[in-house]
């Protein structure tokens, strides 16, 4: 199985939305295999509002004995295991049996959408992905505490997985490869470390529309440049994929 872990320095970046549309566009364009979307955003859970469901069971049953394949709720061609919202903080070694819990499922590939910032418990959840994309907007604030975690990730030693930098609500004429190049660089020079600009997703109103309706933009508007860029995206995902199977 491979695992696609999205995170983030700070909220409001769109990581919710992009796990969500990216578990789809992930299945769509690799029909036969089967996506799963596990949102372990701790507490703050809400990848099922995106999708238009209300989950009969969420990680909180796992800890009653239910398996995680038990509460999949299954939409848009991909398994949600759904994360709880309000829930009391979680010790590191619950977030552990949670997180074997879910890898027992029969997956292809599972993304797995994270609590913003750096806490020991996303450092765990995030250490798990073979590849770990870091959602960014071209604001400073957003590409400085972008930077800030993975600098901390680069130095816990945790992470063996493949390191992105993903640039979200860019300009039609700016991608935001400058400003990625900026934090990239900085890894590279300062850390030792390679981080790739996976791509860039231009600011849509599709997406806005989307979460409105509690329904994926992938979904709603796949003729939008939202659609289209996280496909591309997906598609690189995809290849990286192989190349590394075929190692």
């Amino acid at each position: 199985m491979t695992i696609i872990v999205i995170a983030s320095g700070k909220g409001g970046v769109g990581k919710t939305s992009i796990a969500v549309n990216m578990a789809i566009m992930m299945s769509r364009l690799m029909p036969m295999q089967r996506v799963v979307l596990l949102d372990a955003d701790l507490g703050l859970a809400n990848a099922n509002l995106l999708m238009g469901i209300q989950p009969a069971y969420t990680t909180r049953n796992i800890e009653d004995g239910m398996t995680a394949e038990e509460i999949i709720t299954e939409r848009y061609g991909i398994g949600l295991i759904a994360g709880e919202s309000g829930a009391r903080q979680k010790t590191l070694e619950s977030v552990r049996r949670m997180l074997r819990a879910c890898m027992d499922v029969a997956a292809d590939v599972m993304v797995i959408d994270t609590s913003p910032g750096i806490s020991d418990a996303m450092t765990e959840i995030i250490s798990a992905g073979d590849h770990v994309i870091v959602v960014s907007t071209p604001e400073i604030t957003a590409l400085t505490d972008s930077y800030q975690l993975l600098k901390y990730l680069i130095r816990s030693g945790k992470v063996e997985g493949e390191l992105h930098l993903l640039m979200n609500k860019t300009g039609e004429r700016d991608d935001g490869s400058s400003k990625a190049a900026a934090v990239t660089n900085l890894c590279r020079d300062y850390l030792g470390h390679k981080v790739d600009h996976l791509g860039s997703i231009r600011h849509s109103q599709a997406v806005e529309q989307a979460i409105m309706e509690q329904c994926p933009f992938a979904i709603a508007d796949p003729g939008s440049n939202a659609a289209h860029d996280i496909g591309d995206i997906c598609q690189t995902i995809i290849e990286k994929r192989g190349e590394n199977h075929g190692q």
